[in-house]
């Protein structure tokens, strides 16, 4: 079954995850065979296509202060019988798909907790002679300690073919986050940024006079979620009913709380498949400020406020966030701590502007893009 073979980690959120999913979608809907390797918490909203060969590896993720000390699903730290688990069981993957290209998420900008299943795994494509490609979102989080870009152009060197941006560069260029940019030897592509497929509203999922409240996996997502309702518990947009999307990792005391104070306008589910419909008509989108999302209210054309996550020293929601908002496309929100008064201000301030639209449009075909780079190194 020779195609692509996909590694993506996801140890916070799960963004990463879904924007591997939609370009796996992309890869199916061509014909192309695709193994996806997670090695995150399982979703349960994921979807995928029958033909997509999706392997689970025990899951591992963090605490949301901690990126470097990694945990089982029994919220254990890793050790060395679980670190062969997931080894064999990436080696075992590889050879049932026998690919004709790799893509890896991440690494070796980001995910460096994951070098000791990853170095493996890339002298291993190196024997077999499978062209490996780099896949990284528009934004990197910008390396502290010296030297890390250095070893970061090493690892480029020694085992990949490609590096693809997924963003437009317009809003940002990959030298903004990675200042070495200029001296990676392989190939680097701009694919657009990886938009799901466009979705078309319900007359019963919302309408113009609805505000969506969203914050993506909803792990972090409490502190927007409590503002928003205090500023429609306070009467903001008092006419519009608000909606407000609380994704499953979001701690279920918290919703509970939430849903105990919501005014007879607000409305608390589940975060669904309706949710690029419901942007499509909204009034107003309010989230976080992550990958997916803001490639969701950029493509669905409405009025968008984001809020960007900016806690232990994360910086990428808050430069695509100034970006976004310095080409009049999105409205931000970066004071800290979150106050109801402020975002209410906002939230009036924008509904009383026209849509802003880029021109010409920006590069949201990334899924697209990527699948021709793919299918060329397949058949060179």
């Amino acid at each position: 079954m020779a195609g692509v073979f996909i590694y993506v980690q996801h140890l916070l959120g799960s963004g990463h995850l879904h924007r591997m999913a939609r370009i796996a979608h992309e890869l199916a809907r061509t014909g192309v065979p695709v193994t996806l390797c997670s090695g995150g918490m399982p979703v349960r909203a994921l979807r995928l296509p029958a033909s997509v060969r999706f392997v689970q590896l025990e899951p591992l993720h963090c605490a949301p202060d901690d990126f470097t000390r990694l945990l089982d699903s029994r919220d254990q730290d890793l050790d060395g019988k679980l670190r062969g688990q997931r080894l064999a069981q990436l080696f075992a993957a590889l050879a049932d798909s026998a690919p004709r290209v790799a893509l890896i998420e991440s690494f070796p900008f980001a995910r460096r907790q994951m070098r000791f299943e990853l170095k493996p795994l890339l002298k291993r494509l190196r024997e077999l002679s499978i062209p490996t490609v780099c896949s990284i979102r528009d934004i990197l989080q910008v390396k502290s300690k010296a030297g890390r870009e250095l070893e970061t152009l090493a690892l480029l060197t020694d085992y990949f073919a490609a590096v693809l941006v997924h963003g437009d560069r317009r809003v940002v260029e990959l030298q903004a986050t990675f200042k070495h940019a200029a001296q990676i030897a392989c190939d680097v592509h701009y694919t657009g940024y990886v938009a799901g497929p466009a979705a078309v509203s319900s007359s019963d999922e919302g309408g113009a006079a609805e505000i969506v409240v969203s914050a993506g996996g909803g792990a972090v997502g409490y502190p927007l979620f409590r503002a928003a309702l205090d500023a429609c518990r306070a009467g903001c947009q008092a006419d519009k009913r608000w909606r407000f999307l609380l994704g499953g990792g979001l701690d279920a005391e918290q919703g509970e709380r939430l849903r105990a104070d919501a005014p007879a306008n607000a409305r608390i589910t589940p975060v669904s498949e309706s949710f690029t419909r419901l942007l499509q008509s909204c009034s107003l989108s309010i989230s976080q400020a992550g990958y997916n999302t803001v490639v969701d209210v950029l493509q669905a054309g409405c009025r968008g406020l984001l809020v960007p996550y900016a806690q232990s020293g994360e910086m990428e929601q808050t430069l695509r966030t100034q970006r976004l908002q310095e080409m009049g496309l999105i409205g931000g929100y970066t004071c800290q701590p979150l106050s109801a008064a402020r975002l209410a201000v906002r939230v009036d301030e924008l509904i009383a502007q026209p849509v802003a639209s880029a021109d010409p449009p920006l590069n949201l075909h990334g899924a697209r893009n990527t699948v021709a780079l793919l299918q060329t190194l397949m058949c060179s």
